[in-house]
């Protein structure tokens, strides 16, 4: 039987396209980053697999639709794909799923889990393992994690995105009651105000709160990190020492200490898990420095996540700090607005890149132009610069020895920091 991927380059399809091999599938794929796509591609295909940054309409969904063969949504596919494995560890949240889920790897490692992540692991990620235990990002949008039925679900956080789909924060949280109502176990931020009105009959509670079942106590930055003691049910357990220096994957950690509780792993067990785990990449990522000046690559295209960027920034001594910021997608642009605003001025120099519109069409009346107008109104240094050439020229003409620089978005701006770093390095 013969899978075809449409959009076989995204990082989900990339792993779901090796999952189903490791099953004994054969597979083809298309992209547009590759040689495009052409409704010949899904002729010889048995099943056809698409993303929705490809959409509905695309010429080779629309040919396997005309086929009569089974077509799937990428969300869809993983809800099946979940189902061949015993037991099914599903993370959501707004923020950090990518993060938890490659904590979650490293803790499950011993067992050889299958994993379905949608970033790079630092250090590696075995993706494909035995048929024990699936780990995977679950995604809210328009819903695609109801299609998993997971042994253990974790909600991390929910704070309103994905405005181009639910209306409001009520709907939106919405979601993820229903998420929780599909989960045998559920593991929930104790301190976050929405997971509060997520109720469960298996519930196990997780933040710095003392109400939580799962405490993180005595944070502190280490030579490699962050470091805190671990408490279940009041009772101190011991230390654990993070290789990631960012204070908001102290939640994720915590997050997947009690997966690892509730799976009757050790201390020590999961322990050894969470202190062997390097990081995502992209996720405030050194990538080097160069003639003194510190640059980083950064994911972040929430408000929230920007805030947190800058505090990892500042908490690491950044005294001067420039974000070289692209938006992701006009719909979260025009809805988050003041937040971007108020999260990005924290920053002594921003400079935006256009929007990243992935599957959106332009929307009328938002811009990165706007978005640079409020910075200054607001008394920030911000400029807008339309090519990651310019980015890179700008920086090298105006940066100074000192000075950490920070790319954040979700799209294709680390195109702009190698192109950046490699002028430095020339």
């Amino acid at each position: 039987m013969n899978i075809h991927f449409i959009g076989c380059e995204g990082v989900s399809m990339k792993a779901l396209r090796r999952i189903a091999e490791s099953k004994g599938y054969t597979t083809t794929g298309s992209d547009i980053t590759l040689d495009g796509h052409n409704a010949e591609n899904a002729e010889q295909a048995d099943i056809a697999v698409y993303t929705t940054a490809v959409g509905e309409d695309n010429c080779e969904v629309l040919r396997a639709r005309e086929r009569g063969i089974p077509v799937y949504e990428r969300a869809e596919f993983l809800g099946i794909v979940s189902r061949e494995y015993k037991k099914v560890i599903a993370v959501a949240g707004t923020h950090g799923k990518t993060t938890a889920t490659g904590f979650c790897a490293r803790v499950f490692a011993p067992f050889r889990p299958t994993v379905h992540i949608g970033g790079a692991v630092i250090g590696g990620c075995e993706i494909v393992g035995g048929d024990g235990y699936f780990i995977t990002e679950a995604c809210e949008y328009k819903r695609n994690f109801l299609h998993l039925k997971p042994h253990i679900g974790v909600i991390l956080n929910a704070e309103l995105d994905h405005t181009d789909y639910y209306k409001d924060i009520e709907d939106y949280v919405s979601a993820f009651r229903s998420f929780a109502d599909n989960c045998g176990t559920l593991v929930i931020n104790g301190d976050d105000e929405r997971c509060a009105t997520v109720f469960h009959r298996n519930k196990i509670t997780f933040g710095l709160g003392e109400h939580n079942f799962i405490r993180a106590k005595d944070i502190c930055r280490t030579p490699r990190g962050r470091g805190f003691t671990v408490a279940v049910g009041g009772k101190e357990l011991g230390r654990i020492e993070l290789r990631t220096n960012c204070v908001h994957n102290v939640y994720s950690a915590l997050a997947v200490f009690c997966v690892g509780y509730a799976e009757r792993l050790s201390f020590d067990e999961i322990k050894s898990g969470l202190e062997s785990f390097g990081g995502i990449a992209r996720r405030f990522e050194l990538l080097g420095s160069f003639g003194g000046c510190n640059l980083y690559s950064d994911y972040a295209h929430h408000p929230s996540e920007i805030n947190g960027t800058v505090l990892s920034a500042r908490e690491n001594g950044c005294e001067k700090l420039t974000l070289v910021f692209q938006p992701h997608t006009y719909t979260r642009l025009k809805s988050l607005f003041d937040g971007f605003v108020n999260s990005l001025s924290e920053a002594d120099r921003i400079i935006v890149a256009p929007v990243f519109a992935a599957r959106e069409k332009p929307v009328y009346g938002i811009s990165s132009h706007d978005l640079v107008r409020a910075l200054i109104n607001r008394g920030c240094k911000a400029v807008y610069i339309d090519s990651f050439f310019s980015i890179a020229e700008y920086l090298t003409e105006t940066v100074r020895s000192g000075e950490t620089v920070v790319f954040v978005g979700a799209g294709d701006i680390d195109k702009a920091a190698k192109i950046f770093a490699s002028s430095l390095t020339d």
